[in-house]
Parts: C-alpha cells; structure tokens; sequence
C-alpha cells in the first residue's frame, strides 16, 4: 500500500472548519468513524448538516453525534433556505410524484414539462445554496458523500465550491461489491447514443456532471464502480484516492455498532439466520428469493430474521414480509450464527464479527469480491443451501485475515493508520 507522502507534523498544528453533509442512513454510517477521528483525535472544527433522508433510521447515529462528539445535526434546508425556497422544493417533490398517462406523445410532454419546472424550481434555490457557500470561512472543506453530483443541492454545491476555491470532497458511500461493471444491466445503443445526448442535455438539462474534487474510497474501486453502468462516463480517475472502509473495521464496529446491543446472544437451540435483501435492481431473481425463504421457514430447528434493504426495502418478499425485523443491521448480526447475503456490503461487518456468510449464487447474475476467496459458503441451489445449514462448515482464518486487510484497512496494519491516511487525504491543500 503506498501511503501518501505528507507532512504529518503540519497537519497536526492545522485547524479546518470542515462541513460535512449527510443524505441518510448508508452515508452516515460511513461518514461517522471519519467525523469521530476528525473531532476526537484531531480536535477538528466539524459542523454536520443534514438533508433529504436523516430520519428514525439515522436514530442511532444522530444519538452518537450528540452524546460522544457532542455535536448537533443541523437541518440544511431548515437553517439556510428561505420561505421561498422551501415552497419551491414542495413543488419540486409533487413534480417527483408519478403521473399516469395513456397516450406516448403526451407523456414525453409531461415529462419535459416537469423536468423543465424542476430545473427552474432548483435555479431559484440554488441563490441561496451560493450564499451559504459564499459565507464560509476561507479554510473551509467541504465534504458529502459521491454519486449526488447531479442531485439538488450537491449540483449546486460543487458548481459555487469550485467557483469560490472551496474544497468539496466526496466520502465513501458504500463499498460497490461486484466484480462484474454491469450490474443492473444497461444497455446503450451505439447509433442512437448521439440523440440521447442531445434529447438529455438540451431538452432535459442532464449534461455531463461536475466532479468532486477528490473521492476518497474503499479499495479496487477505480476499474470497478468508476468504470460500472453505475457511474458511466466517469474519467476523472485521478480524481479517485482508494484507501479502505473503517466502518467495517473491528475497532469502529466494537466502538458504534455494538452499542445497545444485547450481550444475551443464545434464547434458544435453534440455528440463527439472517437474511440481508439486497436491492432488487441489480437482476434479484425475486422468484428464487422468495422461494428460498420458503424453505428456510420450513427447515426444522432454523430462526429467521431478513433484514430489508435500507433504501429499496422489502417489496420483493411478497407474504415473507412478516418475517422482516426490525432492529438494525448491527443488533442482527451479533444475534445471528449465519447470514445469507448476495450483493451488499454488510458482508464485511459480518466476517469482521465471525459470522458464517453463505452466498446464493443463484439468486442473481452478479459476481462479488467475496466470491472465490474461501471465506464464504457459496451454493448454486435451494437444496444446496438447506444441505449446507444443516452441516456447516468452518472457514480458513488465514484467508479472512488477508481479505479484511486488504478490503477493510485498505493494506495498512491499524485502524489508526487507515485514519490517518482518511485525514491527510481530507486536509490536503491539493484539489
């Protein structure tokens, strides 16, 4: 791993007023062990504002926030857009809402219309989003969480960052799991590619999107989400630093996700599943889940919980949604003996934690990092998988011990120099 060659004495002596935005519950949880060793260790000058999605989902972070970093989460729209402002944006979300329209002509027209509408509504507020920025200090650093670039306020932020020489950087989101770059599978049609482009950019306003300035991400991640149907025309890769994921880290999980939860781990003899949906638009075969979980349900001495996908929910469970829990990732995963998991990244958090991971090849079409590394259970049948529960076996520990070094601390030896490396990578002078 090649460390970035900074001078470390420097930063140590440099204060930052730091803003840093958070969307929702999977930002959040990555940005809070960044904020944690920005304030605590650093002694940095931190304000966290919030937007759009932090909820009753985010009850456990914002909890942390206040109690242990002794910080609020200020409301953005609340603290800096006006009457105006606000009206626009309700404007905007009856825009969002689905219109139902029979005849194709008419449809393109709404579309356009809305589309048009919205993009006013947001123009009208973005005076105010120029302001704020505009109001900031001149060692400010601005950082919120990648894959918002063409989003409202985020557009808008990295367009008057850049013009005010205000460093805007993007945190990990999330760890992008699959080998494959095609996960949803788009299609583009080469001889019409010129038409939609123009259609998008002229009529729809969706022009290339401006780049934060610097991404700092987990590992392998430059020739895999920055190359996906996820984030197509990408090619500011030197834009891209990889470091590694501390919300997955034994420290950061043993530090905030086990907080609350329950030492009593055994209440029965039972074997403890846990089921993590995944979001159906990466190619869920939601027949096979279904079915599968109609089986572990039938399989005598099994416990099951399924957790719900944090933005798509559980609208592929059908009747299985009674067995949905509530409780969060965490408080599942320190109660479970195994977990079932295709295509998210709270795998991570589970082999840090011990957990026997099976992986349903058959559920989708993608290929994972966690594939072909022996330090999962991979089946390719229903049948395979109850065979597999009922005589399980142990996984190499030498193996998942060079896999979480390399995906989790991004090759470095501690915690505290995954951290440092998050740090120096945010207080860089470079843009």
């Amino acid at each position: 791993m090649e460390i970035m060659n900074y001078s470390k004495a420097s930063y140590q002596m440099s204060l930052k007023n730091i803003v840093v935005f958070v969307r929702g519950h999977n930002d959040f949880d990555h940005v809070l062990p960044i904020l944690d060793y920005l304030i605590k260790e650093k002694l940095q000058n931190v304000t966290i504002l919030s937007h759009l999605y932090v909820n009753d989902k985010c009850k456990k972070h914002i909890a942390y926030v206040k109690k242990e970093l002794n910080k609020d989460v200020i409301d953005f729209n609340s603290m800096y857009l006006s009457s105006v402002d606000k009206m626009l944006l309700r404007v905007v979300e009856v825009l969002n809402k689905d219109f139902h329209c029979k005849f194709g002509f008419l449809c393109i027209f709404f579309d356009l219309l809305k589309t048009n509408l919205r993009r006013l509504c947001h123009i009208v507020v973005s005076i105010s989003v120029r302001k704020f920025i505009k109001s900031l200090p001149n060692n400010t650093i601005i950082l919120a969480d990648f894959g918002t670039e063409k989003q409202f306020p985020y557009k808008y932020l990295i367009k008057y960052s850049n013009f005010f020489d205000i460093p805007i950087i993007a945190y990990l989101h999330g760890f992008y799991v699959f080998d494959n770059i095609d996960p949803i599978g788009v299609k583009t049609i080469e001889n019409r590619k010129w038409l939609v482009n123009f259609i998008n950019k002229y009529l729809f306003g969706r022009g290339n999107r401006k780049h934060y300035d610097r991404y700092l991400v987990g590992p392998n991640q430059k020739d895999k989400y920055f190359c996906s149907d996820l984030y197509r025309n990408f090619t500011e890769v030197s834009r891209v630093v990889e470091i590694g994921g501390p919300r997955f880290t034994l420290e950061w999980v043993n530090k905030f996700s086990n907080i609350n939860t329950c030492n009593e781990k055994k209440i029965s003899d039972n074997l403890k599943v846990a089921l993590f949906v995944s979001n159906t638009k990466f190619g869920v075969n939601t027949k096979y889940l279904n079915s599968m979980i109609n089986q572990l349900v039938a399989t005598s001495g099994v416990d099951l919980k399924i957790v719900p996908h944090t933005r798509s929910g559980a609208t592929s469970l059908g009747s299985n949604v009674s067995f949905v829990t509530k409780e969060n990732s965490s408080e599942v995963i320190h109660w479970a003996d195994v977990g079932i998991v295709y295509g998210t990244s709270i795998i991570f958090e589970m082999l840090v934690k011990g957990v026997t991971v099976i992986i349903p090849k058959f559920i989708d079409n993608n290929v994972t990092v966690f594939e072909g590394k022996n330090i999962c259970i991979e089946v390719d049948s229903i049948n395979d998988l109850i065979d597999c529960i009922h005589n399980l076996k142990p996984i190499n520990n030498r193996f998942l011990d060079i896999f979480i070094k390399e995906y989790v601390y991004g090759g470095f030896d501690t915690y505290k120099e995954l951290m440092d490396e998050f740090y120096f990578n945010i207080l860089s002078e470079s843009k």
